[in-house]
């Protein structure tokens, strides 16, 4: 009996939804499907959105010769050490779930790509008594990529290496070009890629439709939302055409015939940062729903 009468209420709330969303009511038929809950709401029935934002960190550590690669190589090189932060992507997650939410909470992916730590060294000669200074290492180190290169060129144009063929030409090629690399690092430096991933938890409040995800900063990244520091990035809520952040409850009074079902309100979702818009969607959200009597 009970369960029947459950299959009522809900069968009736929908119906109304319909006749209500009618520019024409009774015109025409709707299929209409809602999900509904009971009231009084607690804090069990509310909905958990994730705002999920990626953050790519690049570091430049500068060659030892970088002064010299525009007199030896006619290239321009980062002079020091750098570190920078850049927002790729976000996304917004919807976990609609009638149990309780623990506190907001923080987790971290990240992948990592970075070339071997250090730099080459040059071969010392040994018979020499007289140290190199370091723009003679630079100009011997220029020589040794120019050298490289041209063995390289030399062994595609078949003006060397007429036996190398097949394999082993792409395995002498893939060498000649690692070489250059590692020698090209010693003016160019050398850069590490390390892209993460944070998901932030926010609950929504009836009323309020902004909140801080969290803040960023070009040198440090991912800042916590309380460090002034950095610009917010910012999660928007937006409820749909036809329903008021504060929507009205249904004008049927309750009595002891009544049930009351709370019907959760579309809101659109956005995650904001310096006036740009990363993600969006719309998501049902029960905190800003209305409460329905439904007379028995």
């Amino acid at each position: 009996m009970k369960k029947g009468f459950l299959m009522c209420v809900i069968a009736v709330v929908a119906a109304s939804a319909a006749v209500l969303a009618s520019p024409n009511a009774g015109a025409a038929a709707f299929d209409v499907s809602l999900t509904v809950a009971q009231v009084p709401q607690t804090e069990e029935q509310r909905t958990t959105l994730f705002a999920i934002v990626t953050v790519r960190r690049q570091e430049i550590v500068a060659g030892p010769y970088a002064r010299y690669a525009q007199k030896y190589l006619g290239v321009s090189a980062p002079l020091a050490d750098k570190v920078s932060h850049e927002i790729t992507a976000a996304k917004i997650a919807d976990i609609s779930q009638l149990y309780y939410v623990p506190e907001p909470a923080i987790s971290t992916k990240a992948s990592h790509m970075a070339p071997e730590q250090g730099f080459p060294k040059l071969t010392v000669d040994k018979s020499s008594a007289v140290a190199m200074s370091l723009e003679e290492s630079a100009r011997l180190a220029a020589a040794k990529i120019f050298e490289i290169r041209q063995s390289r060129f030399d062994l595609i144009s078949g003006e060397v290496g007429e036996n190398v063929f097949g394999g082993g030409l792409g395995s002498a090629l893939a060498e000649f070009n690692r070489l250059e690399e590692e020698y090209l690092s010693l003016f160019l430096g050398k850069q590490t890629s390390l892209v993460v991933e944070r998901e932030f938890r926010l609950v929504p409040v009836r009323g309020r439709s902004t909140y801080t995800v969290c803040r960023f900063s070009e040198e440090d990244g991912l800042l916590p939302e309380d460090d002034l520091s950095g610009v917010p990035v910012v999660l928007e809520l937006q409820p749909t055409e036809g329903l008021a952040m504060e929507a009205a409850d249904s004008q049927v009074k309750p009595s002891s015939r009544a049930t009351a079902v709370v019907v959760p309100a579309d809101v659109r979702c956005r995650v904001i940062f310096d006036g740009a818009e990363l993600a969006s969607g719309v998501f049902p959200v029960w905190q800003f729903g209305r409460t329905v009597y439904v007379v028995q």
